[in-house]
Protein backbone atom coordinates (compact mmCIF):
# COMPACT_ATOMS: atom_id res chain seq x y z
CA UNK A 1 0.00 0.00 0.00
CA UNK A 2 3.02 2.14 0.87
CA UNK A 3 4.16 1.69 -2.86
CA UNK A 4 0.68 2.85 -4.15
CA UNK A 5 0.79 5.76 -2.15
CA UNK A 6 4.09 6.87 -3.54
CA UNK A 7 2.93 5.96 -7.23
CA UNK A 8 0.20 8.20 -6.50
CA UNK A 9 1.88 11.21 -4.74
CA UNK A 10 4.68 11.61 -7.23
CA UNK A 11 2.28 11.17 -10.45
CA UNK A 12 -0.07 14.10 -8.99
CA UNK A 13 2.99 16.29 -8.59
CA UNK A 14 4.57 15.32 -11.88
CA UNK A 15 1.02 16.10 -13.56
CA UNK A 16 -1.41 18.07 -11.51
CA UNK A 17 1.16 20.00 -9.05
CA UNK A 18 3.11 23.38 -9.48
CA UNK A 19 4.69 23.76 -12.50
CA UNK A 20 3.08 21.54 -14.55
CA UNK A 21 2.41 22.53 -18.03
CA UNK A 22 -1.20 20.94 -18.02
CA UNK A 23 -2.69 21.49 -14.44
CA UNK A 24 -6.30 19.67 -14.90
CA UNK A 25 -8.51 21.43 -11.86
CA UNK A 26 -10.54 19.17 -9.61
CA UNK A 27 -7.92 16.31 -9.79
CA UNK A 28 -5.79 17.15 -7.06
CA UNK A 29 -6.26 14.64 -4.04
CA UNK A 30 -5.44 17.23 -0.98
CA UNK A 31 -2.77 15.92 1.05
CA UNK A 32 -5.03 15.38 4.26
CA UNK A 33 -6.76 12.22 2.64
CA UNK A 34 -3.10 10.43 1.89
CA UNK A 35 -2.92 11.35 5.90
CA UNK A 36 -5.95 10.46 6.93
CA UNK A 37 -5.59 6.49 8.36
CA UNK A 38 -8.67 5.89 10.07
CA UNK A 39 -10.71 2.74 9.19
CA UNK A 40 -13.10 4.66 6.57
CA UNK A 41 -10.88 7.71 5.83
CA UNK A 42 -8.99 8.88 3.09
CA UNK A 43 -6.37 7.20 2.60
CA UNK A 44 -8.80 4.06 2.97
CA UNK A 45 -10.97 5.03 0.15
CA UNK A 46 -8.22 5.99 -1.99
CA UNK A 47 -6.54 2.66 -1.83
CA UNK A 48 -9.75 1.16 -2.31
CA UNK A 49 -10.47 2.91 -5.74
CA UNK A 50 -6.97 2.17 -6.51
CA UNK A 51 -7.99 -1.34 -6.00
CA UNK A 52 -11.07 -1.47 -7.47
CA UNK A 53 -9.68 0.08 -10.71
CA UNK A 54 -6.49 -2.34 -10.85
CA UNK A 55 -9.25 -5.18 -10.86
CA UNK A 56 -11.33 -3.90 -13.35
CA UNK A 57 -8.38 -2.94 -15.42
CA UNK A 58 -6.85 -6.82 -14.62
CA UNK A 59 -3.69 -5.07 -13.04
CA UNK A 60 -1.83 -6.61 -10.75
CA UNK A 61 -1.85 -3.63 -7.71
CA UNK A 62 2.27 -3.74 -8.04
CA UNK A 63 2.54 -3.34 -11.77
CA UNK A 64 0.66 0.32 -11.56
CA UNK A 65 3.76 1.65 -12.81
CA UNK A 66 2.31 5.24 -13.06
CA UNK A 67 6.31 6.59 -13.83
CA UNK A 68 6.26 5.50 -16.94
CA UNK A 69 5.20 7.36 -19.77
CA UNK A 70 2.77 4.42 -21.58
CA UNK A 71 0.96 4.96 -18.51
CA UNK A 72 -0.19 8.33 -18.28
CA UNK A 73 -3.54 7.76 -19.30
CA UNK A 74 -3.72 5.04 -16.21
CA UNK A 75 -3.03 7.46 -14.06
CA UNK A 76 -5.18 10.18 -15.30
CA UNK A 77 -8.24 7.49 -15.31
CA UNK A 78 -7.19 6.55 -11.45
CA UNK A 79 -7.16 10.20 -10.17
CA UNK A 80 -10.76 10.68 -12.20
CA UNK A 81 -12.01 7.83 -10.11
CA UNK A 82 -10.57 9.09 -6.33
CA UNK A 83 -11.48 12.87 -7.15
CA UNK A 84 -15.01 11.73 -8.20
CA UNK A 85 -15.38 9.65 -5.19
CA UNK A 86 -16.39 11.17 -2.32
CA UNK A 87 -12.97 11.23 0.14
CA UNK A 88 -14.31 13.55 2.57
Amino acid sequence: MSQIAIELLVFQEKNYGRGCQEQIQGMMVPMVFFLDFEPDGGFSKIITQVRLFCLKESIKDNELELDKKENVERGHQIFKMVSLRDTS
